[in-house]
């Protein structure tokens, strides 16, 4: 096939037609064995093309040498980049060339680059402006590429912000409860958080019930959505001074949009493209957009009016509170969602209470418990003993005292009785209906008079709220105390029971 391709190619029958579907037989497998078998004369007539007369088949030629690693073509593509007129395929040939090594003209395109700025901030209209946008972008991710943006430091712990603490829903109050009283009185309930103004972020991060920040930089919502308004009124916001004040050395700040609304998915990346490019053209380039190596997010969401309410959310920020998480398969439980159900939990809890996990995984929650409230002791049981090894790490890095044991929860017993059981119960999988999870459920509730004296308190999390409830129900020595949704999308809920022996 790839033979006919070449000699229509060579003798000029649909030179175009053929180069396409050149370039679709060439992505395979057994394309890429073939491109690795060409003979030079097929080489230098690829090469040749990216001087004919037709832009679309210059392109076309370009991609196929630049997508097979052609790198004999690297300095042929440049060239025909720098002598292109054709606007609309100039992006196309650096992101054809930005497949090989093109360290050579390294200097060019940063020089290119520069002229293109000011060409930006000159102003474009209509296709030009889009044409424009687009090189720029490929020739911002090329240099990226060959030299990684240098990361900022966030600075800004003591300057005066605003900002969302997001939680999960119905849990606002929770967080709420958390902050000082000098910071209550600044802090209002919002639905997903709590907004709070505050000087001093290093205590905010301390919250452990806290699931992202998101910082207030304008008023919301937006008076017009459309991409240009919606630049003018991001830098009209100070925009560049708000990161610029937070955090160390200049710019350019690299930054990513997340759009939430109802467009459709071709409408919402043309919105961003045309978004991002004029916040780039309006910030001198001191803003970048970079869907990866990003440092800020500016989220745009849709709200009922059909307006954008638009926060940022800052990447630099570090956040150290689950650091301890040395091993976090993704069966262990969201240290977040540990958090949240031992603050709940807490007015039940006891600082000297003997503390079992009878299904402990990675000990994220014997850890939370210990975090939130002082314990005599902490015993982890589990029947994997990876998990078992993995939570030992943990509770090591955590600075955390604790027991882990090798065991499944059906055969464990103790020489002394436990004040407190928390834990985690398992949910439907691959290997457990719904069925079984009812089984489980039931045996869980048995052990429970074997592991603990004459009084205690259980602390569950149930997937399965209904059948937990109603096997806990059936037992005589358990008393409901409190019963609340969870974070996650698989709807757990906290129980939490007095247990009395009767």
């Amino acid at each position: 096939m790839l033979e006919k391709l070449f000699y229509k190619i060579e003798h000029g029958q649909d030179v175009r037609g053929s180069l396409i579907t050149m370039r679709e037989i060439l992505k395979g497998e057994n394309g890429r064995r073939a491109v690795r078998e060409l003979q030079p004369d097929k080489v230098s007539l690829l090469t040749g093309l990216l001087e004919s007369d037709d832009p679309k088949t210059r392109r076309a030629a370009a991609y196929i040498l630049g997508e097979n690693r052609i790198q004999d073509a690297a300095r042929a593509i440049f060239r025909t980049y720098q002598k292109e007129e054709t606007l609309f395929i100039r992006a196309d040939l650096l992101r054809a060339l930005s497949g090989l090594n093109y360290r050579f003209c390294m200097a060019d395109l940063q020089q290119i680059f520069e002229e293109k700025k000011e060409e930006s901030q000159a102003g474009s209209a209509g296709s030009s402006a889009k044409h424009l946008a687009a090189e720029i972008k490929a020739l911002r991710d090329m240099l990226m590429d060959a030299a990684p943006a240098r990361r900022h430091h966030f600075t800004g712990w003591n300057v005066d912000s605003t900002v969302i603490l997001l939680t999960s829903a119905g849990l606002e109050q929770l967080t709420f409860d958390q902050l000082s009283p000098e910071q209550q009185e600044r802090a209002g309930i919002v639905r997903g958080g709590v907004r709070v103004h505050s000087e001093r972020l290093q205590d905010l991060m301390q919250i452990r019930t806290v699931k992202g920040m998101l910082f207030r930089i304008c008023a919301n919502p937006l008076p017009d959505n459309s991409p240009e308004a919606a630049a003018q009124t991001l830098i009209n916001s100070n925009l560049q001074d708000f990161i610029a004040c937070r955090h160390s050395g200049t710019g350019p700040y690299y930054f990513r949009i997340d759009l939430r609304t109802k467009l459709f998915l071709t409408e919402r990346s043309r919105y961003i493209a045309r978004l991002a490019a004029a916040i780039e053209r309006r910030s001198a380039f001191v803003l970048q957009n970079s869907a990866s190596d990003y440092e800020f997010e500016i989220r745009l969401t849709e709200g009922r009016s059909g307006r954008y309410s638009v926060y940022l959310q800052i990447n630099t920020i570090p956040d150290d509170r689950f650091s301890y998480r040395r091993n976090a398969p993704s069966v262990s439980m969201h240290p977040v969602k540990a958090a949240e159900m031992i603050s709940l939990a807490e007015p039940w809890l006891d600082k000297d209470a003997i503390v079992l996990d009878p299904m402990c995984g990675t000990g994220t929650l014997l850890i939370e418990r210990r975090k939130r409230l002082q314990a005599r002791s902490l015993y982890g049981v589990d029947s994997y003993g990876e998990m078992v090894r993995m939570g030992r790490e943990n509770a090591r890095a955590a600075g955390v005292m604790a027991n882990f044991i090798n065991r499944d929860f059906h055969d464990f017993s103790h020489e002394y009785s436990f004040d407190e059981i928390i834990t985690e119960l398992p949910a439907v999988g691959t290997n457990r209906t719904l069925q079984d999870l009812a089984v489980l459920y039931q045996d869980f509730i048995r052990r429970v008079p074997v592991w603990m004296g004459g009084k205690g308190i259980l602390a569950v999390c149930a997937p399965q709220a209904d059948i937990f409830r109603r096997a806990a129900d059936a037992a005589p020595a358990l008393t409901l105390l409190l019963q609340q949704k969870l974070s996650g999308k698989r709807g757990d809920q906290l129980f939490v029971y007095q247990y009395t022996r009767k």
